[in-house]
């Protein structure tokens, strides 16, 4: 795999590829590797009681948003601010309050994402609720180092959909 990112097509044959595009070959599977759950981070901004076997994969600030409907029409609006952390088990949302709603992962139904004017809202659909729970998030940032080389990136709301698709184990 190595030799074919790098371009060798064997062992004792120089490197003809620019060291950007290296970068950014290297970059891009990094990204991939933690959008598909490789990966797992260190929970920093508040704490949870977590299983033992239970492995954090996302924590970042988010506004948890209940869908309304009004004569026929659906529309969110803002139910509280708080931290959103995805494990490999659960989804857990922690409001300033203390207030803790978690669900299992496999009760997960659907994911989409849906704009309330141009703000996307991650509407995850739950088995057992008859609305979906929508999530507008905050930037979750990570850094990875490959010495020297440090990658920092920026997650959105698509890649914490495509992270939850892959820890489901489904496409929605």
């Amino acid at each position: 795999m190595i030799h074919r990112i790098l371009n060798f097509r064997t062992p004792g044959e120089v490197c003809k590829t620019p060291v950007k595009s290296l970068e950014k070959q290297i970059g891009d599977l990094i990204r991939r590797s933690y959008i598909e759950g490789h990966h797992s981070i260190t929970l920093s901004l508040i704490t949870l009681p977590l299983k033992q076997d239970e492995q954090v994969y996302w924590e970042s600030t988010a506004i948890k948003m209940k869908q309304r409907t009004s004569a026929g029409a659906y529309f969110w609006e803002k139910d509280e601010d708080g931290v959103l952390v995805v494990t490999n088990q659960r989804i857990i949302f922690r409001s300033p309050s203390a207030n803790l709603w978690i669900r299992n992962l496999p009760k997960i139904i659907s994911i989409a994402i849906q704009y309330l004017a141009h703000l996307p809202v991650l509407a995850i659909w739950f088995d057992g609720l008859q609305k979906p729970i929508g999530f507008c998030i905050g930037d979750h940032e990570i850094t990875f180092t490959i010495s020297p080389r440090k990658f920092t990136f920026t997650f959105s709301e698509h890649d914490l959909r495509e992270l939850l698709e892959t820890r489901c184990k489904t496409r929605f």
